[in-house]
């Protein structure tokens, strides 16, 4: 699973929507999200095991509970972002 991962990862360079559902509940523990992705869809990485979060200058687009129930204590949010949907980082480790 975890080469699966890393595969899926690489592929990203040349996406620009991350789709619902993409890593939810895959355990990840860090991630990158490239500057090419505009859109990161519902859940995306719910019930993970992410501890910071630095999204990408180009996002302007973030799909309910797309970071819900991680570990996340730091988080970059971008300029072009105008909206945080419901409980999009619900139950992580935000004050």
């Amino acid at each position: 699973m975890r080469h699966f991962i890393l595969i899926y990862l690489q592929m990203l360079r040349f996406q620009r929507v991350l789709p619902s559902c993409a890593f939810y509940g895959d355990r990840l523990t860090n991630i990158t999200i490239p500057n090419t992705v505009t859109s990161i869809g519902s859940t995306a990485f719910r019930d993970n095991l992410l501890t910071t979060v630095n999204l990408p200058n180009s996002l302007v687009s973030l799909g309910a509970q797309g970071f819900y129930n991680n570990l996340i204590n730091s988080l970059t949010i971008p300029n072009g972002l105008s909206s945080i949907p419901a409980e999009a980082f619900a139950f992580n480790k935000l004050t």
